[in-house]
């Protein structure tokens, strides 16, 4: 028997995961790639935002209204007018990151871990990992970035984890997969934590392969958001 440890702000009915929105209403959390337009990032970032209370399901998924906040419109304005990618071109996490913290600068703390696995960086597998799971445990959500074996690379936001053997298993919601009703995720990742293995690999359980955990988008100790600021 494992313990899973869960972020702080979700709410679940037994058939819709949530969250607590802006507004302070319950808010639909998951989305679907082809909900907007775009890919695996953009939507990951989004459900991120939605589980730290600073937009609702709402906000993204209707046209910009004159009563949006201007972080709001700004926000629609960058990402869901004409979103990118991932990898192909598209947003890396490090764009994600300045965007953010352009569009609520006073707001918002972001931070991006990259490993040794992409050219030009040099953080240890372990090392994410322990942030992984330090973050998790403050109740906070994680974007999670992955290359597979085969080639390609995806993003799925970590909403807590457990401890298995040698894995610290990620439960997530992935935006390339429908969210089957009832379920709180709809993927899990083991992160293998044998550091001492010569060929390390990480495992994605819903597509059954091989995949290299090389980057996290992890924003800290967000605050309360001055929706009235010019931002």
């Amino acid at each position: 028997m494992y313990n899973i440890k869960l972020i702080n702000n979700i709410v679940f009915d037994g058939e819709i995961v949530g969250a607590i929105g802006r507004l302070g209403d319950p808010t639909d959390v998951f989305l679907r790639q082809g909900t907007l337009d775009g890919a695996c990032a953009v939507y990951s970032m989004m459900m991120m935002l939605m589980f730290h209370g600073m937009i609702s399901r709402e906000d993204i998924m209707y046209k910009t209204c004159r009563k949006d906040p201007p972080y709001i419109k700004r926000l629609k304005e960058l990402f869901v007018k004409g979103i990118r990618g991932y990898y192909l071109g598209g947003y890396t996490f490090m764009e994600l990151k300045d965007s953010l913290q352009k569009i609520m600068p006073q707001s918002i703390s972001v931070e991006v871990d990259i490993t040794e696995a992409i050219k030009g960086y040099n953080m240890k597998a372990e090392e994410l990992h322990m942030n992984i799971k330090e973050h998790l445990d403050k109740g906070w959500p994680v974007q999670v970035g992955f290359n597979k074996e085969e080639g390609g690379g995806h993003a799925v936001v970590a909403i807590g984890y457990t401890i298995c053997y040698e894995t610290l298993r990620l439960y997530c919601l992935d935006p390339a997969r429908n969210l089957p009703l009832g379920n709180m995720w709809n993927n899990v990742i083991d992160l293998n934590t044998d550091y001492n293995e010569s060929e390390r690999w990480d495992y994605n359980h819903l597509s059954r392969m091989n995949v290299e955990v090389d980057q996290a988008l992890m924003i800290k100790e967000p605050k309360n958001i001055d929706e009235t600021l010019p931002f």
